[in-house]
């Protein structure tokens, strides 16, 4: 599934019902929630504004604001962990120098999905936790992942769902 923006996912929701989306989108996904450079909204329900530092704004991280990443391997491809980089050969590209070639993978263990930071300059942390490079975190859904410039949040299938009522009121 190529990434997509979480306007496309309210409208096919809201299309489609919660039986029929569901049955397409049944792997976790990673949305990201925050770029360096965004001001923080100090008043919710208010316009977020989003600035550009000193050192200019590079548009790549507005452009990936509230995109959406299946943490799955593609139809057509090998099974196995899920690389997050800047590398274009990564499984989840974020083309961004705060993010490492190969920054973390996602693999799924035991019936978990698992989170391994990959010795990455910036690191990785789980809700505020830095990750050790190279041991796995057992991540349940709902987490907030940093990385470099980068906040993500990871969801199961079906706590994607409820997160897209929660954003949309349904």
């Amino acid at each position: 599934m190529p990434a997509l923006y979480l306007d496309e996912f309210i409208r096919e929701l809201r299309r489609d019902g919660d039986v029929a989306f569901r049955s397409h989108h049944s792997v976790p996904v990673i949305i990201v929630t925050r770029a360096a450079g965004e001001m923080k909204n100090e008043n919710a329900g208010a316009e977020t504004t989003v600035m550009a530092d000193t050192s200019g704004w590079r548009i790549q991280q507005v452009s990936l604001l509230n995109r959406i990443f299946a943490v799955s391997p593609g139809a057509f491809e090998k099974t196995g962990p899920i690389v997050l980089g800047r590398a274009d050969t990564a499984d989840i590209v974020v083309p961004d120098d705060s993010v490492s070639k190969r920054h973390c993978v996602f693999e799924e263990r035991a019936g978990a999905m698992t989170i391994t930071d990959c010795g990455s300059t910036n690191g990785t942390t789980v809700d505020e936790l830095e990750l050790p490079p190279n041991k796995p975190f057992v991540l349940g859904g709902g987490e907030s992942l940093s990385m470099g410039n980068f906040s993500f949040l990871f969801q199961t299938p079906a706590g994607f769902v409820a997160y897209l009522k929660r954003v949309v009121k349904i």
